[in-house]
């Protein structure tokens, strides 16, 4: 993702990237992928969460909307997942898309192109590479891989929830959930997100690329989501 947006081009918004995680996740950590990222030009802020939060994103985004209405630096808080890599044009296009709705009180989402699990599992293991680095041309790379679903965008699931502070400020009490303390399934925050807005905007982007990737919890393979959109 970071690689994704450190390629973006045209007349791109200035991003802020708030990133939540727990203290010493990962190897290498998030905080050595937030550095390295940093000193190669991103506006990246650290949300520092405790390892048993992590599973519930309402806690962490309760904190960065807090923030950001607090500080009055953002016009827009765009959520979305760290497994999403952007077209280079994907921002600035946005940018345009969302200019009629600069008044609208509504959540916006879009669909996303979600890749084969085992290209996104494969080209980790076949390429090995010493992380964290700059993958050249990223949005290009997946481009060519097998889409396994397009869609999704009805939701306004967590890969995709955009608002204006103004109207999450009016809507939400400066707060993304009410119910951020809902351990049992960290969907329900983006379904209480979408319940305050009552209703969504659905527009229309460049490619947003989900890299499909392993899920213990409820998914063992591409199949197991039957009756989804393949293409």
């Amino acid at each position: 993702m970071l690689s994704s947006i450190l390629q973006q081009q045209g007349d791109c918004p200035d991003l802020v990237i708030n990133i939540s995680h727990a203290e010493n996740d990962g190897k290498p950590t998030t905080r050595d992928v937030c550095g390295f990222f940093r000193d190669r030009g991103l506006n990246i802020i650290e949300t520092i969460v405790l390892q048993e939060q992590v599973s519930n994103r309402a806690i962490a985004r309760n904190i960065q909307v807090d923030r950001a209405c607090l500080e009055k630096d953002v016009d827009w808080m765009f959520f979305t997942d760290c497994d999403m890599i952007y077209d280079p044009m994907f921002f600035a296009d946005l940018r345009q898309n969302i200019r009629p709705f600069a008044e609208d009180l509504r959540v916006i989402s879009a669909d996303r192109t979600s890749l084969k699990r085992h290209y996104c599992n494969n080209y980790l293991t076949d390429n090995p590479m010493e992380y964290p680095c700059v993958i050249e041309k990223v949005a290009h790379k997946v481009s060519k891989w097998n889409v396994f679903y397009v869609g999704g965008g009805e939701k306004a699931a967590g890969y995709m929830q955009l608002a204006s502070i103004f109207a999450i400020e009016k809507m939400c009490g400066s707060k993304y959930s009410v119910e951020s303390k809902d351990n049992y399934s960290k969907c329900i925050t983006d379904r209480r997100f979408r319940k305050v807005f009552e209703g969504i905007n659905k527009i229309k982007t460049l490619p947003q690329y989900h890299l499909n990737h392993d899920r213990n919890r409820w998914h063992h393979g591409d199949e197991d989501l039957a009756g989804k959109e393949q293409r």
